[in-house]
């Protein structure tokens, strides 16, 4: 064993870090002429598929390669020779460095596709493939995969026992639901379906969220339950049991808010915002809205907002101050200092930038609406 180790590998004591080194071995090329193993390649019908072995489902180095059969008329060194090139000709280059100064570069082979793919679906839906593999009926492949994978993944996180290989059935097969967990699954998976297929192009209306939340909670709510916002006699209830785990916001208070944004003309982005802030404020601190105080919005930007712009702080700020001046007729954000708009310096590209651009744009036409952005614009 040790021998054949031997024979494969090199181990060496690094002079700078005092630590053992494995150097890999290489052959010797210094007898390949490239350019006579090229004239070889003419007419060799075999040679891809052995490319093709060489590079998936293992990418294999030398030290395999020598001991395979190479293809017809060439030795394993000209194969290796031939191998490094059309590598080198797929490659990308990596911002890793070699010890020679060199930066390494890598291969994608149809082997790292496969394996992505495979990620995407255990992790819910993302995908990872290239714009151009996934259209047509690539695409809604992909995409009914991603949603099966979805639905299953997020009711299991919201309690459902069964397991993805039986949902997985359930969906595929359109098997009608036995217990509650399949009805949640099937129930997911069918609302994400029509956001998919007829919601996503549509505005976001009241009468949109109630369709989707009457697919959602299908066979498992009354009736009367469906098409409302929750009103205050509803708890959040955790399991089974009676255990209320959360005290939402009163429904008076924000449609009473609502009301005022509404009358007041704002646009939706606005009214949005103001009821997500004002909810939020009450969600955190569980408390009526008539017991915030200024120390509890204090908190919370503390608490949630410290990180982010100051746009996100001025703007939260905005929702409460309008909110309590309107229904309470009292500023609780009065006596607190708001921050500075950051100043932002604007991106702009650089003379070499600019011709870098140029240079690769091949049509004259292209070349002139690039530089005319660039003139309107102050790239120079």
């Amino acid at each position: 064993m040790n021998d054949k180790l031997n024979t494969l590998q090199k181990t060496v004591r690094h002079p700078k870090v005092g630590m053992d080194l494995l150097k890999i071995e290489k052959p010797d090329l210094s007898k390949s002429n490239k350019g006579e193993v090229l004239n070889k390649l003419d007419n060799n019908k075999n040679l891809w598929m052995h490319i093709k072995n060489a590079n998936e489902p293992d990418y294999l180095y030398w030290t395999k390669i020598k001991y395979k059969i190479p293809p017809a008329g060439l030795t394993n060194i000209e194969f290796w020779v031939v191998l490094k090139q059309i590598r080198q000709l797929l490659s990308i280059l990596t911002p890793i460095k070699a010890e020679n100064g060199n930066f390494f570069t890598w291969v994608k082979t149809p082997i790292v596709d496969e394996y992505l793919h495979k990620i995407d679906m255990y992790t819910g839906g993302q995908i990872f493939a290239p714009y151009e593999t996934i259209m047509g009926q690539t695409k809604q492949k992909f995409v009914s995969r991603g949603i099966i994978e979805e639905a299953i993944a997020s009711s299991q996180l919201e309690g459902a026992t069964t397991t993805s290989t039986v949902a997985k059935k359930l969906i595929l097969e359109n098997k009608t639901p036995r217990n509650k967990s399949e009805i949640m699954i099937t129930n997911n998976y069918r609302a994400m379906k029509l956001i998919d297929e007829e919601y996503k192009n549509k505005d976001i209306t009241e009468e949109l969220l109630f369709k989707i939340h009457r697919q959602l909670t299908k066979d498992q709510v009354a009736g009367d339950e469906q098409f409302r916002y929750r009103n205050n006699g509803d708890d959040i209830i955790v399991g089974n049991d009676t255990h209320i785990a959360h005290i939402p916001p009163k429904e008076d208070f924000l449609k009473k808010i609502e009301v005022e944004l509404k009358n007041s003309k704002n646009s939706h982005h606005t009214i949005r915002n103001y009821l997500m802030y004002n909810s939020k404020l009450l969600e955190f601190f569980g408390k009526n809205p008539d017991e915030i105080s200024e120390d509890d919005v204090k908190s919370y930007i503390s608490e949630n907002l410290s990180s982010r712009a100051s746009s996100s702080i001025i703007l939260f700020l905005s929702a409460i101050k309008y909110s309590y001046s309107n229904i309470f007729e009292r500023d609780i954000t009065v006596k607190i200092k708001r921050p500075k708009k950051e100043k932002k310096i604007p991106v702009v590209l650089t003379k070499d930038e600019v011709k870098k651009i140029l240079n690769v744009l091949s049509a004259e036409k292209s070349k002139l609406d690039i530089l005319d952005v660039c003139m309107r614009h102050a790239c120079f």
